[in-house]
């Protein structure tokens, strides 16, 4: 029997006592027309009937999409707040889809297995059959069920959209004047800059066909001749060039003048460091870096060094950079007594007291008394700093690696002059005691201390002669106490490495400018309208707020007129020295012969110029 639902105060056919024409089947009937379910001005308007609807299917949406809605919020706020590109969440979702469709389609023969499998959940709610559970019993009963057939597709499709809503929210016009967008651009330079530094851990120490050295993790830049892959390298022709370091203390300095002169023992260069400030813990990591490579490293003051070698004009001139003068006049008769001594016919002193008793019982015609006793107060000081550490038998010839450590709290004033010396004696070496083939490189550390006149041509000479020169100070402007001999070094080095500096004008000024697109916005009140300008303007190449932010180990290199963002790699020095006795002079190479010695000019082994557990070459830099 068939029932029609109809209000018998209203149903004609019943008040009447008729019957339709066509049996008990009649014509359908509004909700809101007289003689239907509800009484005139009862019936639920179309509007509410509508929001019914809506209400029910955002209920199944949200059912079928909620694994998908919440995977992809999470991954957003996870991409926006480590600066991640759009592409990395939108390629693994694509990929994880079509995996996951291909798969259900190979297994079952049907192109919409994957879809029948993720929409199981609704089946069971709205295609049950008669007496099934209730909804609120089954959704209890089978949630889990419905989220593992539903995670699959879900993961991939939120990947896919939450990377496409951050592209959308990346391209809007005008986003870039947003602080969230200026935050976001932020995070991932420091997310990116963080993957370098641990990546740079990992590091080798050549890469490629060519075995390039490996300085570090390539972060960013335009020095594309100097990038292998994920590192960073540095061609050993370039260390022989000139190089300027510069950084603040904790910044990474030291540790880039370790790994620089790691690569020079790889390269089979001489390598020599020159600190100026006096780390013993420093000089022990050189020493075990050195016999990692079964290279025995020499180390002054702990053994005294021979500086007494070359002609009597090279001694002479190194006798004169030691001692500094105000007047002309007295620097012009100091260079007399100097040129009598060293010019004698019985040749140069080859130790520091002859030279001492020389200047004393030397009575030079004309010369002004007060010159000869200034001069030999000088000198006096002088050999009393050294304390026998100029009078030993070897030299940089006679080694393949040595560290030369100067307390400079120590020795004061006469620091510097100590390391005139031994820089003066370098130079010599470069130029007339080492074979053209023999390569060598010089670090030096703190090179303000050394107080050098016309320093820039130090750097040309040893250019010259195959020896290279690495030369570290705290700030551009610290590289000399004259601002123009610290331009003028900054200007002959073709290399500068700059860790993070308080001031980096002169080298992102060294780095030039590269052309960029700036684009210009129309707002209309605070909303960008879409429309604009584009046009191409010369920017840094190096920013300088990067480079005044950089964290530990972190350096930007400028050579030939491009530059490269890189985390410089730690060298490992911890492992035990290796037995070897490199320290003679490579097979075919004979060093000069000594010149002989009085009796009492015997070699003489210098004391510790530094208290213990003084630090050297070093800011105790993390990077």
């Amino acid at each position: 029997m068939t029932v029609v639902n109809v209000d018998p105060r209203t149903d004609r056919y019943r008040i009447g006592g008729g019957q339709p024409a066509g049996g008990w089947a009649r014509p359908p009937l509004s909700m809101g027309s007289p003689g239907g379910m509800h009484p005139p001005g009862t019936a639920p308007s179309d509007p509410l009937v509508t929001a019914c609807f809506s209400a029910l299917f955002a209920v199944v949406a949200l059912l079928v999409a909620l694994p998908a809605l919440v995977i992809g919020v999470a991954v957003y706020t996870l991409a926006a707040w480590r600066g991640w590109r759009w592409w990395t969440l939108t390629l693994p979702g694509f990929a994880i889809l079509l995996g996951i469709v291909g798969v259900a389609w190979a297994a079952t023969a049907d192109p919409a297995a994957a879809f029948a499998w993720h929409g199981v959940g609704l089946r069971e709610l709205f295609a049950g059959p008669a007496h099934s559970p209730a909804v609120t019993t089954l959704a209890a009963r089978q949630w889990t069920t419905w989220l593992a057939h539903e995670t699959p597709l879900s993961l991939g499709a939120a990947l896919l959209v939450a990377g496409l809503v951050l592209d959308h929210t990346a391209t809007t016009p005008g986003h870039e004047l947003s602080p969230t967008a200026q935050r976001r651009r932020q995070r991932h330079a420091a997310h990116h800059c963080a993957r370098a530094r641990r990546r740079a851990g990992q590091a080798p120490l050549t890469t490629g066909r060519h075995g390039a050295p490996v300085l570090g993790a390539w972060i960013d830049g335009d020095l594309a001749g100097w990038r292998s892959g994920p590192w960073g390298t540095i061609p050993p022709a370039a260390l022989g060039l000139g190089t300027v370091l510069v950084g603040l203390p904790g910044a990474g300095k030291t540790e880039t003048l370790l790994r620089l002169a790691e690569i020079g023992l790889h390269a089979g260069w001489d390598v020599h460091v020159l600190d100026a400030k006096g780390d013993p813990a420093t000089a022990a990591r050189f020493a075990a870096l050195c016999a990692g490579h079964h290279v025995t490293a020499r180390r002054f003051p702990d053994e005294a060094y021979d500086g007494w070698r070359g002609d009597p004009a090279a001694l002479r001139n190194r006798l004169a950079r030691v001692v500094d003068y105000t007047e002309p006049y007295y620097a012009d008769g100091a260079r007399d007594l100097l040129a009598v001594i060293c010019d004698r016919p019985g040749g140069p002193p080859r130790s520091l007291p002859a030279f001492l008793a020389a200047i004393g019982g030397l009575n030079l015609e004309g010369l002004d008394p007060a010159v000869r006793r200034g001069t030999l107060a000088r000198y006096r000081a002088f050999g009393a700093a050294a304390a026998g550490g100029l009078d030993g038998d070897w030299a940089y010839e006679d080694t393949r690696a040595s560290y030369l450590l100067l307390d400079g709290v120590a020795l004061g004033d006469d620091a510097p002059r100590l390391a005139r010396f031994l820089v003066e004696d370098f130079a010599h070496y470069a130029a007339a005691r080492k074979p053209p083939e023999r390569k060598a490189l010089l670090l030096v550390d703190e090179f303000s201390a050394l107080r050098l006149p016309n320093a820039a041509a130090l750097v040309e000479r040893l250019r010259s002669f195959g020896a290279g020169i690495v030369i570290a100070a705290q700030s551009p402007e610290g590289l000399h106490d004259d601002a123009r001999e610290a331009a003028r070094l900054l200007a002959a080095a073709a290399t500068v490495i700059a860790h993070r500096v308080a001031g980096p004008d002169p080298v992102v000024t060294r780095a030039g400018t590269t052309r960029r697109a700036e684009r210009s916005h129309q707002l209309d009140g605070t909303v960008a309208t879409g429309a604009g300008s584009l046009r191409m303007q010369d920017a840094f190449r190096v920013d300088p707020n990067d480079l005044r932010s950089l964290p530990p180990g972190v350096a930007w290199i400028v050579h030939g007129g491009r530059a490269a963002k890189l985390a410089v790699t730690r060298s490992q020095t911890d492992a035990p020295p290796a037995p070897a006795a490199a320290a003679d002079p490579p097979d075919g190479f004979s060093p000069p012969l000594r010149h002989d010695r009085a009796p009492d000019e015997a070699p003489t082994r210098a004391p510790s110029l530094g208290p213990p557990g003084w630090t050297a070459f070093g800011d105790d830099d993390e990077g």
